[in-house]
This record gives C-alpha cells, structure tokens and sequence, in this order.
C-alpha cells in the first residue's frame, strides 16, 4: 500500500513539474503556455496575498479530507516571509494503534527559517516514549541554511530553472506533442467577489505520458531511470481521469482558483482513488502580519529531547547474557515473546537470532 501511494505522489509530482516547467514558455498564439506565461507574469508583480487550500481524498470508499491557510509576503526578495495553518485530521497509525487524533498545526517563514508547531501527535510521539508536552506545545526552529548544509541538494531543487536551449526544446515538444490543450468555460464566473476567466485544462493521456518521458531527457540531461519510467508507465495507465480548472481575473489576470480532479483504478488492488484539491487566492497586495513566535526549540535540541529517551544509563543497559546461544540476548527474546532457553523456537532449523537479523519472524513462518 505505501509503494502504491509513493508511486501515486509520483504521478502527481511530475505532471505538476510538467506544467510548472510549461509556464517558462511563451507562445504568441492564444494557447495554455500564454495564458500560463501571462499569469506567471502577473503574479510576479504581487507581493503577498492569502491562501487556502482544501484537498480531499477518497481510497477504497474511505474518505479523508486535509485543509491549509496561510498568508505569503514577498515585499522583500531576501526575506520572504508566510505563514501556514493546517488541519490535518486523523492519522492512521501502524496496525494495532488505532489513528492518532485531531492533527493541527502551524508553520512560519521568516528570516530564512522555518517555525513549526503540530499538535493532536500525543498518539504517535507517545510510540517513541515521548511526552507531547515536552515538544509539542512549542515551536520548532529550522534553520534553512543548516537544512542546506545537511542537504545540498535543498538548494540545488529550490534554484532549478531551465536553460534558454532547454526552453526551446520544450516548446518544440510541446508543439510536436501537443499533451495538453484549453477551453475557456466561462467569462463571467465570480470568485471573491472578482470577475474572472474560467478555463478548462484538458490531458491527451497517451500524448501527455509521451511527452513527460521525453520532457525529463531534456530536464534532466538523460533518458529517465528504466524504473521510474516503468513506474510511471504503470501509474499513468491506472488514471482514468485528470480535470484541472483555473480562474484567471478579467481585469488583471491574476489567479484566483485553481482546482484539480484525479480519479485512478488499480487492476490489481481493484481499488478506486480518486483525489480533489481546490486553492483559492485572495487579499493580493494587503498587508499581512507574520511575526517570529516565542517559546521556541531548535531544530537539534529536538533531535536531544528524542535521543535522551533513547540513551542508556547505567541503570538501564539491558543484560546481553544469551541463555540459549541463539544470536538473540534474553531482553531480546522477552520482546519478540521468543523461549529464552530454545535457540530455535519456531523449530523451522533456524536460529531465532539469525531470522531477526535477516528480518523473520521468529515465532512462526513470514516476515517481522
């Protein structure tokens, strides 16, 4: 099920990277690049605005529903500043523990670090041993430039844009391919109160997956990794449906909505998925108030709090006596529930030290 989901955020990550490499390229003919390129534009010229952005989705009949707000000011190039509220539900937990309750939380940017608070994680920290209070009730500090350091390749993603050449070589593709095409809906729909356009983005499937394969040579420099390619190949063939609407103002071509409908069917799994995101802007150009928050952690005196429950002190070194001479230490049997005196408790001529190390089940035939 999580390679499923994965491979499912692929999709969704290179047809979205598709699209967003599409608006660096300007066609003089009334086509979706233009209108992309001209909203780009304008939305350059815009220094803050507010979000919101509601995402539902439904798995096997089971629906659950996730929603973000927040406010971006871009006044100043070198310290964009936003702010982010998220509701995020119940999250499931491993098999046995139920779901975790009520996830909420909040995020800042500002002075190149990231604030973070999440609350309603009581359930999952409390599967380390960790006390929510100690952590959660306070805002986590993450530096960017430390996050870069760790990661290079943070940077490397966040600075990507293409090359001239590689611009003309998608726009030739795009021309030889034509994936993608647009229909204008209406002219007179209102949104926020705003006038606006609302056009239709509609996918040729067989067109669309050709031209991201070709599209990534071109990004990228080489020919897609033959597992990914497969992957997607796959994935692409399990989408039986992709919308994606836009709401452009008459007046000043600003983005006001966007909405994106995706609806899958796995043959093996017989399961239906289907995905709807909706983003409204509003408020361009008002001031907003993001500030630093008080009461705050560091991004590493966090990973302290969770090492400490972890560390051994005197008092707490288990024994590594092992009775049985089965690779596997008394405290180690007690917790798989394995004979403390049998070194091969299931009795399938294994030692139960070596299945655990190898990531078997020393009670019985299957994986841990």
């Amino acid at each position: 099920m999580l390679n499923r989901k994965i491979s499912i955020i692929v999709v969704l990550i290179l047809l979205i990277a598709s699209i967003s490499a599409a608006a660096y390229i300007y066609f003089t003919e009334q086509s979706l690049l233009k209108i992309l390129g001209k909203i780009q534009a304008k939305m350059q010229e815009v220094k803050s605005f507010h979000y919101r952005t509601d995402l539902e989705t439904i798995t096997a009949g089971i629906k659950a529903n996730y929603k973000l707000e927040g406010d971006v000011d871009m006044g100043d190039k070198g310290n964009p500043r936003a702010s982010l509220l998220l509701d995020l539900g119940e999250i499931p937990l491993p098999t046995g523990f139920g779901t975790a309750g009520n996830v909420q939380g909040e995020l800042r940017l500002i002075n190149q670090a990231v604030y973070l608070k999440i609350s309603g994680l009581s359930d999952i920290l409390g599967l380390f041993g960790i006390d929510e209070e100690s952590i959660g009730s306070k805002w986590i500090k993450i530096d960017i430039k430390t996050a870069q350091e760790f990661d290079p390749n943070v940077e490397k993603v966040t600075e990507f844009q293409p090359s001239e050449e590689q611009i003309k070589q998608l726009k030739d593709l795009i021309k030889e391919k034509n994936p993608i095409k647009v229909e204008k809906v209406s002219s007179s729909e209102l949104i926020n109160n705003v006038k606006t356009h609302h056009y239709k983005i509609i996918f040729d499937k067989s067109k669309f997956k050709d031209f991201i394969v070709e599209a990534s040579e071109i990004v990228v420099g080489k020919e897609m990794d033959e597992n990914l390619a497969s992957t997607f190949d796959e994935e692409i063939e399990k989408v039986k449906k992709i919308e994606i609407d836009i709401w452009t103002g008459k007046k000043d071509s600003l983005l006001y909505k966007a909405s994106i409908h995706f609806e899958f069917f796995d043959e093996g799994t017989k399961t239906d998925s289907v995905f709807n995101l909706s983003m409204n802007l509003s408020n361009f150009n008002e001031p907003v108030n993001i500030v630093e928050p008080e009461n705050v952690i560091t991004f590493e005196e966090v990973f302290g709090n969770l090492f400490t429950g972890f560390m051994p002190t005197p008092e707490s070194i288990p024994s590594i006596e092992d009775s049985d001479n089965d690779g596997l230490p008394d405290y180690l049997e007690d917790f798989y529930g394995t004979d403390i005196n049998n070194p091969d408790t299931d009795g399938d001529g294994y030692k139960d030290g070596e299945e655990v190390e190898n990531g078997y089940d020393p009670m019985g035939p299957g994986r841990l």
